[in-house]
């Protein structure tokens, strides 16, 4: 038979990964040793400079077992980095492999990370005040941390064979302990005392100082800090502070924190994440993929048995990582986000699809940004909104609350309601208690910044007949979780925490968070809560 001519290739959408597979990061020290040799002595190098930090900072002491003690293993991780100009960087970090842990070697784990819209909040509040936000790194920030309990480790795999029969007795918190989090916290807490810093009651993790009249605020996580100052000098002050104490990484005014690109404007500031857009793109074969409107198609069907099930790990990875650009910077798919969480279980072809869909739409809005650009007064607005009965298979409404402070988006939520709520009003209901609820976070933490958030504060609601609910005080409910629901709701109107308005359902921008919507309703909600070029 006659062959064809036509030359056949890959499709391009591979080419994108050929530069990153170029150089792979070894799973574990044995892999490594594989490598070819040019490669393993970037990787040795690697290695070289984590075990000098190690000694500089006194990690360890080597010792023999002592009789009757155990000691745990440990792990070289490997992972490469871009440096500013672009070049390569090989990492090497020693973790202590912690699960082998006894709960004898440690009492407290917990550790605050902090929250998303306290870290918004403050960029608001920055640009009101006309303050700075200065960005610096604590380098390896647990190994600051002492140990307070006596942990044996064995020698990790690389030293030389001079350490037979010896192990490292910890002395400092060796990333991968159960408490390394909680002492690195404990650590760092009490240098900021020290400097004069107090936490938020609101958020553990900001930290306010107030010296000569002039306030400093002070985001925390884990290593990164983020000092909102009104002069440089002001910012040097903290940063010298802790170059006390800590090895410090200036790396100047703040341009992107967690994950998170953050663009100075004459107004304020205006987030996205196209860099981790990009890089799920092409972690799924998506970089040349068809672009989607909308995040999620009208209709979306929770109980669809018909299609067959997908990888549940590679399914969890696309979600978990959907969450956090949601959570971050992205409101517009978060609706989408938490339908498809549900089935993290057990996901099927129908879910996976769906997932993908957020792809396509975020390469479709990859340059959209997040604008937090507040007028001139500090004025907390919210809005609430409820699906009733959406999910057809446990039929649980879902609740959307959103909170804005000089008409910038600060906070919003869409989530499945826990309980089964017997009528439309019900569940708009609901969705004000959730709204209440976390206004109550919202005032404390305007309170530690010392913003004066005017009473009461105005919710829009789409319902009259909960607005009329909320009002009344001879209304008698049908069950117990909706009489504890419109208690929290009376009692916010009453002690003047809120103020109930009605609002027409398409000026409600927490319809977005409740349901689907078509194109020219999503893009409209959208801009009209900063989400835009």
């Amino acid at each position: 038979p006659r062959r064809g001519t036509r030359v056949r290739k890959a499709p391009d959408r591979y080419q994108a990964n050929v530069a990153v597979k170029s150089i792979t990061e070894p799973s574990n020290y044995y892999e490594m040793r594989k490598y070819p040799e040019h490669e393993r002595k970037h990787w040795y190098g690697a290695m070289q400079k984590e075990l000098k930090s190690l000694k500089e900072l006194g990690v360890y002491e080597m010792m023999p077992l002592p009789k009757g003690e155990r000691a745990i293993g440990s792990r070289w991780v490997y992972k490469l980095k871009t440096g500013a100009d672009g070049n390569v960087i090989h990492k090497a970090r020693l973790v202590a492999q912690g699960f082998a842990q006894q709960e004898k070697d440690y009492d407290e784990v917990f550790a605050p990370s902090l929250r998303a819209t306290t870290f918004r909040t403050t960029l608001v509040w920055a640009a009101m005040n006309k303050h700075s936000v200065h960005h610096i790194d604590v380098e390896t920030a647990y190994l600051n941390a002492p140990l307070m309990h006596c942990i044996y480790m064995r020698i990790p795999p690389g030293i030389g064979n001079s350490t037979k029969g010896l192990v490292w007795k910890l002395k400092k918190s060796l990333y991968g302990l159960k408490q390394s989090g909680f002492e690195w916290n404990k650590c760092i807490v009490s240098e900021l005392t020290k400097l004069g810093f107090v936490a938020s009651l609101a958020d553990p993790c900001l930290f306010k100082r107030v010296k000569n009249g002039s306030r400093i605020l002070l985001l925390l996580f884990t290593d990164d800090i983020a000092i909102v100052a009104k002069s440089n000098d002001e910012a040097n002050d903290v940063i010298n502070g802790l170059e006390r104490k800590f090895k410090i990484r200036k790396l100047g005014l703040i341009s992107q924190y967690l994950g998170v690109d953050i663009e100075r404007t004459k107004a304020g500031y205006r987030l996205s994440q196209v860099n981790k857009i990009n890089s799920l793109l092409q972690k799924f074969n998506m970089v040349n993929c068809k672009i989607a409107k909308t995040p999620m198609e009208i209709g979306f069907v929770h109980s669809d048995e018909k299609h067959k099930l997908v990888d549940r790990e590679l399914y969890q990875s696309l979600i978990g990582s959907l969450s956090y650009l949601s959570n971050w910077s992205r409101p517009d798919i978060a609706f989408s986000v938490n339908q498809l969480a549900r089935y993290n279980k057990e996901p099927n072809e129908y879910h996976w699809n769906s997932a993908k869909r957020i792809l396509r739409y975020l390469k479709y809005t990859s340059n959209f940004r997040l604008y937090l650009e507040p007028k001139d007064e500090l004025e907390i607005k919210a809005y609430a909104d409820a699906s009733f009965a959406t999910d057809t298979i446990k039929r649980k409404s879902t609740s959307g609350i959103v909170v804005l402070i000089g008409d910038a988006l600060i906070g919003w939520k869409s989530l499945r309601q826990q309980h089964i709520s017997l009528s439309t009003m019900e569940a708009e209901f609901s969705s004000l208690s959730l709204l209440c609820t976390d206004l109550v976070y919202y005032k404390q933490l305007l309170k530690d910044l010392d913003i004066n958030v005017k009473s009461p504060i105005i919710v829009m609601e789409d319902n009259q007949a909960a607005i009329s609910m909320a009002n009344s005080i001879a209304v008698k409910t049908r069950s117990k979780h909706t009489d504890l629901r419109y208690l929290n709701v009376r009692q916010s109107v009453k002690e003047g925490l809120i103020k109930l308005e009605y609002c027409a359902s398409d000026e409600n921008i927490a319809d977005q968070f409740t349901k689907a919507q078509g194109t020219v309703k999503h893009t409209e909600c959208c801009l009209k809560y900063g989400m835009k070029i």
